[in-house]
Protein backbone atom coordinates (compact mmCIF):
# COMPACT_ATOMS: atom_id res chain seq x y z
CA UNK A 1 0.00 0.00 0.00
CA UNK A 2 2.27 2.75 -1.34
CA UNK A 3 -0.19 5.58 -0.80
CA UNK A 4 -0.79 4.57 2.81
CA UNK A 5 2.94 4.42 3.47
CA UNK A 6 3.44 7.87 1.99
CA UNK A 7 0.58 9.29 4.04
CA UNK A 8 2.11 7.92 7.24
CA UNK A 9 5.46 9.43 6.32
CA UNK A 10 3.81 12.79 5.71
CA UNK A 11 2.00 12.74 9.04
CA UNK A 12 5.14 11.75 10.92
CA UNK A 13 7.06 14.58 9.29
CA UNK A 14 4.35 17.01 10.30
CA UNK A 15 4.32 15.72 13.87
CA UNK A 16 8.07 16.23 14.11
CA UNK A 17 7.72 19.75 12.78
CA UNK A 18 4.96 20.61 15.22
CA UNK A 19 6.65 19.02 18.21
CA UNK A 20 10.11 20.44 17.75
CA UNK A 21 9.53 23.35 15.37
CA UNK A 22 13.00 22.82 14.03
CA UNK A 23 12.87 20.96 10.73
CA UNK A 24 13.77 23.15 7.78
CA UNK A 25 11.85 22.82 4.55
CA UNK A 26 14.55 21.03 2.57
CA UNK A 27 14.77 18.17 5.09
CA UNK A 28 11.36 16.76 4.11
CA UNK A 29 12.06 13.65 2.02
CA UNK A 30 11.90 14.33 -1.71
CA UNK A 31 9.65 11.34 -2.24
CA UNK A 32 6.92 13.06 -0.24
CA UNK A 33 6.60 15.86 -2.81
CA UNK A 34 6.39 13.78 -5.97
CA UNK A 35 3.43 13.75 -8.27
CA UNK A 36 2.43 10.38 -6.84
CA UNK A 37 0.99 12.10 -3.77
CA UNK A 38 -2.70 12.90 -3.65
CA UNK A 39 -3.74 16.59 -3.48
CA UNK A 40 -4.53 16.17 0.22
CA UNK A 41 -1.08 14.74 0.89
CA UNK A 42 0.60 17.49 -1.11
CA UNK A 43 -1.29 20.08 0.95
CA UNK A 44 -0.03 18.52 4.18
CA UNK A 45 3.54 18.61 2.89
CA UNK A 46 3.25 22.23 1.76
CA UNK A 47 1.84 23.28 5.14
CA UNK A 48 4.63 21.44 6.91
CA UNK A 49 7.25 23.17 4.76
CA UNK A 50 5.70 26.57 5.42
CA UNK A 51 5.65 25.87 9.15
CA UNK A 52 9.30 24.81 9.05
CA UNK A 53 10.38 27.95 7.21
CA UNK A 54 8.35 30.20 9.50
CA UNK A 55 9.81 28.53 12.58
CA UNK A 56 13.35 28.82 11.24
CA UNK A 57 12.89 32.54 10.60
CA UNK A 58 11.35 33.05 14.04
CA UNK A 59 14.26 31.33 15.76
CA UNK A 60 16.81 33.31 13.76
CA UNK A 61 15.06 36.55 14.71
CA UNK A 62 15.17 35.49 18.35
CA UNK A 63 18.90 34.77 18.09
CA UNK A 64 19.53 38.15 16.44
CA UNK A 65 17.57 39.87 19.21
CA UNK A 66 19.60 38.07 21.87
CA UNK A 67 22.86 39.11 20.23
CA UNK A 68 21.76 42.75 19.90
CA UNK A 69 20.63 42.92 23.52
CA UNK A 70 23.90 41.37 24.74
CA UNK A 71 25.97 43.79 22.67
CA UNK A 72 24.02 46.76 23.99
CA UNK A 73 24.33 45.57 27.59
CA UNK A 74 28.09 45.13 27.22
CA UNK A 75 28.44 48.65 25.84
CA UNK A 76 26.49 50.05 28.79
CA UNK A 77 27.92 48.15 31.78
CA UNK A 78 30.95 46.23 30.53
CA UNK A 79 31.57 42.55 29.71
CA UNK A 80 31.20 41.09 33.22
CA UNK A 81 27.87 42.39 34.48
CA UNK A 82 25.83 39.78 36.35
CA UNK A 83 22.80 40.19 34.07
CA UNK A 84 24.90 39.20 31.07
CA UNK A 85 25.13 35.66 32.37
CA UNK A 86 21.36 35.25 32.17
CA UNK A 87 21.21 36.93 28.76
CA UNK A 88 23.92 34.71 27.30
CA UNK A 89 22.22 31.68 28.83
CA UNK A 90 19.02 32.66 27.02
CA UNK A 91 21.00 32.85 23.80
CA UNK A 92 22.32 29.35 24.45
CA UNK A 93 18.81 27.98 24.93
CA UNK A 94 17.63 29.50 21.67
CA UNK A 95 20.66 28.18 19.78
CA UNK A 96 20.03 24.75 21.27
CA UNK A 97 16.41 24.88 20.18
CA UNK A 98 17.70 25.70 16.69
CA UNK A 99 19.90 22.57 16.71
CA UNK A 100 23.02 24.78 16.64
CA UNK A 101 24.60 22.76 19.40
CA UNK A 102 28.22 23.87 19.16
CA UNK A 103 27.19 27.51 19.31
CA UNK A 104 24.86 26.73 22.20
CA UNK A 105 27.67 25.08 24.14
CA UNK A 106 29.91 28.10 23.54
CA UNK A 107 27.15 30.37 24.89
CA UNK A 108 26.59 28.16 27.93
CA UNK A 109 30.33 28.19 28.68
CA UNK A 110 30.44 31.95 28.52
CA UNK A 111 27.36 32.20 30.73
CA UNK A 112 29.03 29.80 33.16
CA UNK A 113 32.19 31.91 33.23
CA UNK A 114 30.23 35.08 33.93
CA UNK A 115 28.24 33.32 36.62
CA UNK A 116 31.39 32.20 38.41
CA UNK A 117 32.82 35.70 38.30
CA UNK A 118 29.71 37.16 39.93
CA UNK A 119 28.49 34.31 42.17
CA UNK A 120 31.59 32.25 42.94
CA UNK A 121 32.94 28.96 41.63
CA UNK A 122 30.77 26.84 43.95
CA UNK A 123 27.41 28.48 43.26
CA UNK A 124 24.54 26.18 42.34
CA UNK A 125 23.31 28.88 39.97
CA UNK A 126 25.73 27.28 37.50
CA UNK A 127 23.54 24.17 37.29
CA UNK A 128 21.28 25.38 34.41
CA UNK A 129 24.32 26.16 32.24
CA UNK A 130 25.86 22.77 32.95
CA UNK A 131 22.59 20.98 32.21
CA UNK A 132 22.28 22.93 28.98
CA UNK A 133 25.75 21.76 27.99
CA UNK A 134 24.81 18.17 28.87
CA UNK A 135 21.74 18.38 26.64
CA UNK A 136 23.67 19.78 23.68
CA UNK A 137 26.43 17.21 24.11
CA UNK A 138 23.78 14.49 24.31
CA UNK A 139 22.26 15.58 21.02
CA UNK A 140 25.68 15.13 19.43
CA UNK A 141 26.50 11.83 21.15
CA UNK A 142 29.55 13.23 22.95
CA UNK A 143 29.79 10.75 25.77
CA UNK A 144 33.08 11.94 27.28
CA UNK A 145 31.92 15.55 27.35
CA UNK A 146 28.65 14.53 29.04
CA UNK A 147 30.56 12.59 31.69
CA UNK A 148 32.92 15.53 32.32
CA UNK A 149 30.03 18.00 32.63
CA UNK A 150 28.10 15.71 34.96
CA UNK A 151 31.26 15.57 37.10
CA UNK A 152 31.27 19.37 37.30
CA UNK A 153 27.59 19.38 38.20
CA UNK A 154 28.15 16.90 41.01
CA UNK A 155 31.21 18.83 42.20
CA UNK A 156 29.30 22.09 42.78
CA UNK A 157 26.56 20.18 44.63
CA UNK A 158 29.10 18.52 46.91
CA UNK A 159 30.84 21.84 47.53
CA UNK A 160 27.51 23.46 48.38
CA UNK A 161 25.89 20.73 50.48
CA UNK A 162 28.80 18.62 51.69
CA UNK A 163 29.47 14.95 51.02
CA UNK A 164 26.93 13.60 53.51
CA UNK A 165 23.86 15.60 52.56
CA UNK A 166 20.79 13.62 51.41
CA UNK A 167 20.07 16.29 48.79
CA UNK A 168 22.84 14.68 46.75
CA UNK A 169 20.87 11.44 46.35
CA UNK A 170 18.71 12.41 43.33
CA UNK A 171 21.72 13.67 41.40
CA UNK A 172 23.83 10.62 42.29
CA UNK A 173 20.98 8.43 41.10
CA UNK A 174 20.61 10.42 37.86
CA UNK A 175 24.31 10.31 36.99
CA UNK A 176 24.56 6.63 37.89
CA UNK A 177 21.68 5.79 35.57
CA UNK A 178 23.27 7.78 32.76
CA UNK A 179 26.53 5.83 33.17
CA UNK A 180 24.62 2.54 33.08
CA UNK A 181 22.85 3.63 29.90
CA UNK A 182 26.16 4.71 28.36
CA UNK A 183 27.70 1.35 29.26
CA UNK A 184 24.76 -0.50 27.71
CA UNK A 185 25.25 1.42 24.46
CA UNK A 186 28.94 0.55 24.06
CA UNK A 187 28.07 -2.57 22.07
CA UNK A 188 30.99 -4.80 23.06
CA UNK A 189 30.68 -3.43 26.60
CA UNK A 190 34.44 -3.13 26.97
CA UNK A 191 34.22 0.32 28.51
CA UNK A 192 34.12 -0.57 32.19
CA UNK A 193 34.64 3.05 33.22
CA UNK A 194 30.89 3.67 33.01
CA UNK A 195 30.06 0.48 34.91
CA UNK A 196 32.51 1.13 37.74
CA UNK A 197 31.50 4.79 38.00
CA UNK A 198 27.82 3.86 38.16
CA UNK A 199 28.56 1.32 40.89
CA UNK A 200 30.51 3.86 42.95
CA UNK A 201 27.85 6.55 42.63
CA UNK A 202 24.97 4.17 43.36
CA UNK A 203 26.85 2.90 46.41
CA UNK A 204 27.29 6.46 47.67
CA UNK A 205 23.60 7.20 47.08
CA UNK A 206 22.50 4.03 48.86
CA UNK A 207 24.73 4.78 51.85
CA UNK A 208 23.33 8.30 52.11
CA UNK A 209 19.77 7.05 51.77
CA UNK A 210 20.24 4.43 54.47
CA UNK A 211 21.91 6.94 56.77
CA UNK A 212 19.20 9.56 56.47
CA UNK A 213 16.05 7.57 55.63
CA UNK A 214 16.57 4.12 57.11
CA UNK A 215 17.64 0.69 55.94
CA UNK A 216 14.54 -0.30 53.97
CA UNK A 217 13.24 2.96 52.51
CA UNK A 218 11.86 3.03 48.98
CA UNK A 219 14.72 4.99 47.36
CA UNK A 220 17.20 2.36 48.52
CA UNK A 221 15.03 -0.42 47.14
CA UNK A 222 14.91 1.23 43.72
CA UNK A 223 18.64 1.85 43.55
CA UNK A 224 19.42 -1.70 44.65
CA UNK A 225 17.48 -2.96 41.65
CA UNK A 226 19.85 -1.05 39.37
Amino acid sequence: MVSLFKTIRVVLSLVCLYSYSLVVADTIPEELTTEELTPEQQKIVEEAMQLALKTQLTLQNAIDNHLSAIEQKESEVGPYDSELSEMVFGLGKTLQTSHRYNEAIAAYKRSLHLNRINNGVYSLTQAPMLRGMIESHSQQGRVKEIADTYEQLLWIHVKTYGEDDPRLIPLLDEISQWHLDAYARTGTREDYYHLTTAFELYSAAIDLSREHHGQYNLPVTGMLKN
